[in-house]
């Protein structure tokens, strides 16, 4: 994810303090660098729907495109794509949980599922996320001497993930690696 401005939600912090966020800190512009090796230009853009950076809901707008080629010769393989995906997605980072007090341990396993607190945070400067999406695809893949495909697809679906921290600039900007599987 690169930032447009100071995103001090990405910033590696260990403190529990609450920041608010201005407009400007709540935007944000992605790209999927695999997308780009594989040469399909892709861009998106992410806003945090709270001011808060601690714990954060955001909506996110990805599209990649690839453009269909024309040409006189015949080539070996053909791959154009057009894709627009939306993504809602719920930040979170571990907090230790402790037998008394605030942040009590869970008293089910379906407590675990769904929560940020833990015994013993394994990646305290990790960012977590899971989410839903909906996307809207139209393909064409033809390798020479078989059949392709193509034609459109729309999928929905859910998503989990998590955002490392690559890279953190003295101002606030920061530049990170996100996994996640839809």
């Amino acid at each position: 994810m690169l930032p447009l401005s100071g995103v001090k939600a990405q910033v590696m912090d260990n403190s529990r303090r609450v920041d608010t966020l201005s407009f400007r800190e709540r935007l944000s512009l992605r790209t999927n660098v695999v997308d780009w090796s594989l040469m399909v230009p892709n861009i998106g853009l992410e806003y945090d729907l709270r001011r808060e950076n601690w714990n954060r809901y955001a909506v996110n707008m990805n599209l990649r495109y690839r453009p269909r080629t024309t040409g006189t010769f015949v080539r070996p393989a053909v791959f154009n794509l057009f894709e627009i995906a939306l993504e809602g997605r719920m930040y979170w980072r571990e907090r230790k949980a402790e037998a008394r007090g605030y942040l009590r341990r869970h008293d089910h396993w379906w407590d675990k599922l769904f929560s940020c607190r833990t015994m013993l945070p394994s990646h305290p400067k990790w960012i977590f996320y899971r989410g839903v999406y909906v996307s809207y695809a139209d393909y064409a893949l033809y390798l020479k001497g078989h059949d392709g495909r193509d034609g459109q697809a729309l999928m929905a679906g859910f998503t989990w993930g998590f955002v490392k921290p690559f890279l953190a600039f003295q101002n606030g900007n920061s530049v990170d690696m996100e996994f996640g599987i839809s």
